[in-house]
């Protein structure tokens, strides 16, 4: 299956290479050449989701259970259940849910949350410290600011094992693609939604190749300091399938810090029996055993 995969991109490349040499001004000709770029996007679509999927590694992580934090649908999401050590959570991305922040604050937690979409909270709570600002690879643009220097000027340069939560719709890519090393080593446990975008969307698969980059520097980056162990499509969001490879548009995931935790290679079918369907009126989303091989 695996080389059926390989020569379907090595013909398709050729064709395309060949057409491309040999093509003549002509009407015909150019009608041709557009209908293989078009087969050659999907094909370059099939290797880049292919490349994010061996990124996206899943481990299982040793001797800690996980547990569903927030609500049991949108807004909720599977942790590992230690939560023992240092009381500071960051929770970046609100709209209207504080539920996985009630959740934290209900266990002890400070919970440091960060919104500019909003006028405020949906709901108040004593461990709660809200600021009407936004997530960003850079200080002060437009509103937002760095992990690093929201952490420093929290007075948090020097904690350790807090948990960092976040949904931004797609800021993720860029505002943690940067982030030093010596601060992702801060959280223990990091649980994102992460939104890959749609290549045949309206923006086009020209922008969506531009995100990709983003997306590819901020997998490397987070990898160097913790290991993937959870997924969980969101079924609120569509299945982008190319070449017969199925990735979700929007996919929960769970890493933990490989400093703290041991992991084991064996996989898992998702989603399991902790995870929840985010729209409970439809089915959730099957991923089966989500790791890929090389090519």
């Amino acid at each position: 299956m695996k080389l059926n995969v390989v020569e379907k991109i090595r013909a398709a490349r050729h064709e395309v290479r060949e057409i491309n040499q040999t093509t003549k001004k002509t009407e015909n000709h150019v009608t041709k050449l557009e209908n293989h770029v078009t087969k050659f996007e999907k094909i370059l679509a099939f290797e880049r989701f292919y490349k994010i999927k061996q990124l996206l590694h899943v481990m299982q992580l040793v001797g800690k259970p996980l547990v569903r934090i927030g609500k049991m649908s949108d807004g909720g999401y599977v942790m590992i259940d230690d939560f023992t050590s240092q009381k500071v959570a960051y929770s970046f991305g609100i709209s209207d849910d504080v539920s996985w922040d009630k959740d934290m604050a209900s266990r002890g937690y400070d919970v440091f949350m960060y919104d500019h979409t909003i006028v405020r909270l949906p709901e108040e709570n004593i461990k709660f410290h809200w600021k009407k600002i936004g997530i960003s690879q850079f200080d002060n643009s437009e509103n937002c600011n760095s992990l690093k220097f929201i952490i420093n000027e929290n007075g948090h340069a020097n904690q350790e094992k807090m948990i960092l939560k976040m949904d931004v719709e797609g800021a993720e890519w860029a505002s943690l693609s940067t982030v030093p090393s010596d601060i992702m080593n801060k959280f223990s446990q990091i649980v994102l939604e992460m939104h890959f975008g749609d290549p045949t969307g309206q923006q086009g698969f020209e922008h969506w190749v531009d995100s990709y980059y983003h997306i590819i520097k901020m997998l490397k980056n987070i990898n160097q300091t913790h290991q993937l162990i959870h997924v969980h499509g969101n079924n609120y969001g569509h299945v982008i399938t190319a070449g017969g490879l199925d990735v979700p548009i929007s996919l929960e995931v769970l890493y933990a810090n490989k400093a703290e935790y041991e992991f084991s290679d064996i996989e898992k079918i998702y989603p399991t029996k902790i995870d929840q369907p985010n729209n409970p009126l439809c089915p959730d989303i099957f991923l089966g055993t989500w790791n890929v091989d090389e090519l």
